[in-house]
């Protein structure tokens, strides 16, 4: 997971090594096995990077971070770059590297030094947020990637840039001076997240997913940033979009259905066999579902009896550990189930907000902080599936609305809402009994 802590001002006063230290133990939770500090200073300016890591690729000292290369560029970065073999091998190859540790650090801040970073974000595969210093060119860079995975927070005001991958610092920096950002709370209601670029609190961001943001640190002029689209109208800033989902839409004939489902069988192992690569050990979560079995099934192609975890319940109406045992038994994995309480449910709620940086509405977040807390006394990485119940049509209402959606849309919408509302008024246990009726009768 790793933490980073990034700031650049314009005298050391008020942000002494000490002072930064201290904020920086706010991300102790994200990177327990070694802690990074590095300084410099550029024209008028102090730039300080700080980490604490989370080892899973090159467990040794070489992994330590920040990174310096040799031409002085400093690099802060949280994630992993799955395809950094390549990448590694590209520069050998054709730069005549001679690289000493064998984790994806090292590649990337060379990677960036000697191709850039437009060359960079065609050819890599990962998930990462980067701080990047380019010392040659005195330009610095926040990139996050391209589905926002890991995050990038930051402010600018005309006292500094901060860059965090917590909201922690700031909250502990700010102190009392912290405000809500009133429409962020309006979001939240809406849509049960704070939706990006805006964060919970007034002038402090989140990095759009596929984008970054180049500083150039000869024309800096620090001055206060008050909402997100200002940042376009600084001259020392670029604010680029390095990728777009480009909208195509392609009739699909029937004779082409297996191709498809070969070229979509090849691309999900692919992706998954690269996401294997760690040092530290492994498992993944495993709910039963069509996302979570598909990574458990390629994985334990890979790794002999992979050590898998799931998540049951006292109350039987949401207990899916039953479905996860059985996938669990044909794919001959090592498997484990904690079953979540209601005391533990009201134990984890204490934990919700040490967790999430800012207002979080999913449900699943208390099963899943209880998961991962349990599997973590054994592994250190886990894959878990998310979106591809959407993709592959995991929910059982996909499949009720494609055979009836005809007969449905042939009632008047008025007389569908009121069907809704009677609906409503029955208990839910009611409902649960007719349900698990017509379900047994393959209705």
């Amino acid at each position: 997971m790793c933490g980073f802590l990034f700031s650049l001002t314009k005298n050391d006063e008020l942000f002494q090594k000490n002072t930064f230290l201290n904020v920086l133990q706010t991300l102790n939770r994200r990177g327990p096995d070694d802690e990074g500090y590095f300084e410099t200073q550029i024209n008028k300016f102090n730039l300080k990077f700080g980490f604490k890591r989370l080892s899973i690729q090159d467990l040794t000292i070489n992994g330590h971070q920040p990174k310096i290369s040799k031409s002085n560029s400093v690099i802060i970065f949280n994630g992993e770059i799955y395809n950094h073999n390549e990448l590694r091998a590209k520069l050998i190859k054709e730069k005549s590297i001679n690289l000493k540790s064998s984790g994806d650090t090292e590649t990337l801040i060379y990677y960036l030094d000697y191709f850039g970073i437009e060359n960079f974000l065609k050819n890599c595969e990962g998930m990462f947020s980067i701080i990047y210093f380019n010392r040659q060119k005195n330009k610095l860079y926040f990139i996050r990637d391209l589905t926002g995975e890991k995050p990038l927070y930051f402010s600018i005001t005309d006292n500094y840039i901060l860059c965090a991958s917590d909201l922690f610092p700031f909250v502990k920096i700010l102190k009392d001076n912290k405000q809500l950002n009133l429409n962020s709370i309006a979001s939240f209601l809406n849509y049960s997240y704070v939706p990006t670029p805006n964060t919970i609190f007034k002038n402090i961001f989140k990095l759009p997913p596929a984008s970054f943001i180049e500083i150039d640190i000869n024309k800096l002029t620090l001055t206060n940033i008050n909402s997100f689209s200002e940042l376009k109208k600084l001259n020392f800033t670029r604010l680029i979009k390095w990728w777009q989902f480009e909208k195509t839409y392609k009739s699909i004939s029937n004779n082409k259905f297996d191709t498809i489902k070969l070229e979509t069988k090849n691309l999900i192992e692919k992706s998954i066999k690269k996401q294997l690569i760690s040092d530290a050990p492994l498992g993944t979560f495993l709910s039963g579902g069509v996302d979570s079995s598909i990574v458990t099934a390629v994985a334990s192609k890979h790794i002999n009896k992979l050590k898998t975890f799931t998540v049951g319940y006292e109350f039987d109406e949401m207990d899916e550990s039953k479905h996860a045992k059985t996938v669990s038994n044909f794919l001959k994995t090592d498997h484990e189930t904690i079953i979540l309480k209601k005391n533990f449910v009201i134990d984890s709620i204490y934990k919700i907000q040490e967790s999430y940086s800012e207002p979080f509405a999913d449900s699943s977040q208390i099963p899943t902080i209880l998961l991962s807390e349990f599997a973590s006394r054994q592994i250190k990485v886990a894959l878990g599936g998310d979106g591809g119940d959407e993709i592959f049509g995991g929910y059982n209402r996909y499949l009720i609305s494609n055979k009836y959606w005809k007969l449905i849309n042939a009632i008047p919408f008025v007389i569908r809402n009121i069907i809704f509302k009677i609906l409503l008024k029955i208990p839910k246990n009611l409902q649960n009994y007719f349900l698990s009726i017509v379900l047994s009768k393959n209705i």
